[in-house]
């Protein structure tokens, strides 16, 4: 069992002026080609594909890289929300580990 969370995935990039104070957000990065989304990441310069808006705070999926890579089927999951302007589980892309899931801060990618 994972602790509940929403997320919204969007193919823009989300100013900072226009952020909800009451989320977070992260980048998404894409491939060379431009076209498949392959990380998230706390910020994205270039290579910038879309932004993911979670409901929770995300910071501890950083804590030993500054990346979090996506799996194909993590990228089949995101277009199929991309731009859908709806939150959706984001247990379906990424958990939280019951152990600790009170202090939000174990999260890990679905599966692994």
């Amino acid at each position: 069992m994972y602790k509940m969370f929403e997320i919204e995935i969007r193919s823009t990039r989300i100013k900072p002026t226009e952020r909800d104070g009451s989320l977070y957000y992260y980048d998404i990065r894409h491939d060379e080609d431009w076209d498949n989304p392959v990380t998230i990441e706390k910020k994205v310069i270039v290579n910038h594909w879309g932004t993911l808006v979670s409901t929770v705070n995300l910071d501890a999926l950083f804590e030993s890289e500054d990346y979090v890579n996506i799996t194909p089927e993590q990228q089949s999951l995101i277009y199929e929300h991309v731009d859908t302007g709806e939150f959706v589980d984001g247990n379906q892309l990424l958990c939280v580990s019951p152990e600790r899931s009170e202090e939000y801060d174990s999260f890990t990618i679905c599966g692994s």
